[in-house]
């Protein structure tokens, strides 16, 4: 089927063998874009705030104010990819 062959390691066709154990309420269109409009809401919260720190500091002084956050942003995405993939529940 072609909806198995991608490479994301999250949707793969022994994610799916086992769909019929999960429990819980229906996904609705009305939830995935409540859902969708609070990443977003995050999103731009996020980018608000470190362009501020940005544009407070100046071009130089903004670029390595901004830095700490862009390394901590990266730890945690990267921890939170690999609970995403390993931890399948």
């Amino acid at each position: 089927m072609g909806l198995f062959k991608g490479g994301n390691p999250a949707i793969s066709a022994k994610t799916f063998e086992k769909i019929h154990q999960f429990e819980g309420e229906a996904m609705t269109v009305r939830g995935a874009m409540n859902k969708f409009g609070m990443m977003m809401l995050f999103l731009l919260g996020a980018a608000v705030f470190t362009w501020n720190i940005f544009y407070s500091k100046g071009p130089e002084e903004g670029a390595i104010a901004v830095k700490p956050w862009m390394r901590g942003s990266l730890i945690v995405g990267m921890i939170l990819a690999l609970v995403i993939i390993f931890k399948k529940t």
